[in-house]
């Protein structure tokens, strides 16, 4: 028996908690439908492991069981008959690749998954290949706000890096985002100028499917068999530049949440590492505990939750040689 609670509470829009005192590890909770009022805590566990769909209320032996179709049926008010259908439709092995993911919904409808025009670089994006007391500015940034020292421009190489002097991302780093096929689908600008009203801005009509440097990370795997997953781009550059040297490659999820497009690519991408370490800020603490967990849920890669020195805020704010100590706590060699 195979089913994905996870996907099933997204696609039905039930509210689960990730965490509290009803939370056990990999496991998320939702309100149980047999105690109603008489309790309205997320107190009824859902396992996120597909293979082993165990739910169970924390009150009440009564309300649990091993197969989904009670606890579907009681929690979308629907008929047996449909119960049954939608948990035979999700009883199948997970797919290995992202497009049969998306097309396989938990139900018996199916959707044809279009593939986005990439979007095509703005001309008023610069490269760094030419160097101007202007270009310097941005690469003064890199070195002393962000950290990387004389690594600067070799950043702004591996990653493609690009700044712009006018328009809507005027005195903005962009760093560029790509899908697995190399074709732009995103871009991250960051303002410079310490004034800045708004720090960061995304492409114009951008959508949060997909994971910053997972390209390169599938590069690596081979030679870096460890994959930090971190919130920001900078986050990743740090950790990833650095990391490479010290068998780590990193993906970054684009913000302080994780859409379940993501957290599908991230899935798959997992099955390529040998350990996957979830490294969030410590002002998001629960969206790394709901990854490890649903990680651990769909992955057999062993995952972990990752902490760094009290001293920085962010993963990004990492000393080279603070990331180096965090490989040799975290990394692991083929």
């Amino acid at each position: 028996m195979k089913f994905d609670w996870l996907t099933f509470c997204n696609q039905n829009q039930i509210h689960y908690v990730t965490s509290g005192p009803n939370t056990g590890r990999n496991n998320i909770s939702v309100k149980c439908p047999w105690c109603g009022d008489a309790d309205p805590s997320q107190h009824l566990g859902l396992s996120l492991d597909v293979n082993n769909p165990v739910w169970g209320c924390l009150r009440n032996p009564q309300h649990r069981g091993a197969n989904p179709r009670r606890l579907v049926q009681r929690l979308l008010r629907c008929s047996f008959e449909a119960a049954v259908n939608l948990v035979k439709a999700q009883n199948i092995a997970l797919p290995d690749d992202f497009d049969t993911l998306l097309t396989t919904r938990a139900g018996v409808e199916t959707v044809a998954v279009t593939t986005p025009t990439p979007f095509v670089r703005p001309k008023e994006f610069r490269d760094f290949d030419t160097l101007s007391r202007y270009t310097m500015r941005f690469v003064d940034y890199i070195a002393e706000e962000r950290g990387f020292g004389e690594d600067a421009l070799a950043v702004c190489k591996q990653y493609g890096l690009w700044y712009a002097l006018t328009g809507d991302y005027a005195w903005r780093i962009i760093t560029p985002v790509y899908d697995v096929d190399q074709q732009l689908r995103n871009w991250v600008g960051r303002a410079v100028q310490q004034d800045a009203v708004l720090r960061y801005r995304n492409a114009t009509e951008s959508d949060k499917t997909l994971l910053f440097n997972e390209p390169r990370a599938r590069q690596l795997c081979f030679q870096c068999p460890t994959l930090f997953v971190v919130e920001g781009v900078w986050d990743c550059m740090k950790v990833d530049f650095y990391g490479s040297k010290n068998y780590a490659t990193s993906v970054a999820i684009l913000g302080t949440s994780i859409t379940q497009e993501q957290l599908a690519r991230l899935s798959l991408l997992a099955r390529m590492f040998k350990r996957v370490v979830v490294l969030m800020d410590p002002t998001a603490f629960d969206v790394g505990l709901f990854i490890e967990s649903a990680l651990s849920g769909t992955s057999r890669t062993e995952t972990v939750l990752g902490a760094i020195p009290n001293t920085v805020e962010d993963p990004g704010a990492l000393a080279p040689q603070e990331v180096e100590t965090l490989c040799r706590t975290y990394c692991v060699q083929r």
